[in-house]
């Protein structure tokens, strides 16, 4: 599962946790007066999660500055098995 298209090995950034991802994503949901971990994109972070096996990696990840500069800019977390992006989402894009 890619939402929002392949991640390249090239654009992995952090090794985090669970834990660290949500607390770092917190967004404020007016709608129901709290904050949540991704805002309105908690399903799809939820559908993300529920992939990890033990033995995987969670990490962040972006591509270049020149793609951000062309408004082809991305970012978002990803999940690494054995050495490979197998499932990714998408959390920024310019």
């Amino acid at each position: 599962m890619f939402i929002g298209g392949e991640v390249k090995k090239e654009w992995l950034l952090e090794k985090i946790s669970v834990e660290e991802a949500e607390e770092r994503n917190m967004t404020y949901i007016e709608e129901v007066d709290k904050e949540v971990p991704f805002g309105f994109m908690l399903n799809f972070w939820l559908m993300l999660r529920s992939l990890i096996k033990d033995g995987d990696e969670l990490w962040t990840f972006s591509n270049s500055k020149r793609e951000w500069r062309l408004l082809a800019g991305r970012e978002g977390l990803c999940i690494v098995r054995d050495g490979e992006i197998i499932h990714s989402m998408v959390t920024r894009m310019s």
